[in-house]
C-alpha cells in the first residue's frame, strides 16, 4: 500500500488511470453520471492542451533579435585584442627574415 500510494496512477494490464479520475468516479455516486464525467474529463483535456499549444506557439513564433553590426564590431575587435600577441609575432617574424634576407643576401 505505501508504494501504491506514491505513483498517481492506478496500473490496468494494458492502460492505466489517474488517481484524480478514480476519485471524480467516487463522487459520481451523488447523481452524477459516466457521462458527464466524460464530458467534464474531456473539457478538462482539452483546456490542458489548448494552453500547451498556446506556449509552444508562443515560444516557437518568436525570433530572437540579431545583434546590431555594432555590437559584431565590438566582439570582432576584443577578439582581436586578444590574440594580438600572436598577430604581432607572425608579422615580426615575416618580415624579420624578409629584411635579413635582403640585407645579407
Amino acid at each position: 500500500m505505501g508504494h501504491r500510494n506514491q505513483f498517481p496512477a492506478l496500473l490496468a494490464y494494458r492502460y492505466s488511470c489517474d488517481i484524480r479520475v478514480l476519485r471524480m468516479m467516487r463522487e459520481r455516486t451523488m447523481g452524477n453520471s459516466v457521462t458527464q464525467l466524460y464530458k467534464k474529463l474531456q473539457e478538462q483535456h482539452s483546456e490542458a492542451w489548448l494552453q500547451r499549444v498556446l506556449q509552444y506557439l508562443t515560444a516557437s513564433s518568436q525570433l530572437p533579435d540579431l545583434p546590431k553590426p555594432k555590437w559584431l564590431l565590438a566582439v570582432y575587435a576584443r577578439d582581436v585584442i586578444g590574440r594580438l600577441h600572436l598577430v604581432k609575432a607572425k608579422i615580426t617574424s615575416i618580415f624579420g627574415s624578409v629584411l635579413k634576407m635582403q640585407c645579407f643576401p
